[in-house]
């Protein structure tokens, strides 16, 4: 179950697994999140894989960013049916370093939605237009240097 701590959403970007699991310290800024551990004070606690069902997040999200969640969460089905509750139409989800052996679980999980998918390994492959803030630009940026593989960037129209 997702717990709201603020009222949302406030912003069109939403980064999912906004915790210790990766390796950097920076900053959220500018965007909605959600983490399981209350220590990270997301904006919403839960999972991406426990039921959405909030009104008020449908369709609100135009960037999502996934930040290096374990393996087991590509394979859960919820995921891909939450992103897609979310997402607004035209969006973008950028997943950040999922492990190797998630790749194919990804890309089948999301063929039923018609998203298309680029595999990126620096910021330059991403178009400029989904970090229109230089601090968002640094995160990602940071996050893309220090993860051990390659990211997705999943698109949707």
């Amino acid at each position: 179950m997702w717990i709201l701590n603020r009222v949302l959403p406030r912003r069109n970007r939403l980064i999912i697994g906004c915790g210790l699991n990766h390796n950097h310290c920076g900053v959220h800024a500018q965007t909605d999140t959600v983490d399981t551990d209350p220590k990270m004070n997301p904006d919403i606690k839960g999972s991406i894989t426990d039921s959405v069902m909030n009104h008020s997040l449908f369709r609100k999200y135009k960037y999502i960013l996934l930040e290096c969640l374990p393996s087991p969460v590509y394979e859960d089905p919820t995921l891909y049916s939450n992103l897609n509750y979310l997402r607004c139409a035209q969006s973008t989800i950028i997943i950040l370093s999922p492990p190797k052996a998630a790749f194919a679980k990804i890309h089948r999980q999301i063929r039923p939605y018609g998203w298309s998918t680029k595999t990126i390994f620096k910021l330059e492959d991403i178009p400029p237009h989904l970090y229109e803030d230089d601090m968002y630009r640094n995160h990602l940026n940071l996050s893309i240097k220090t993860s051990p593989f390659p990211s997705l960037i999943i698109s949707s129209l």
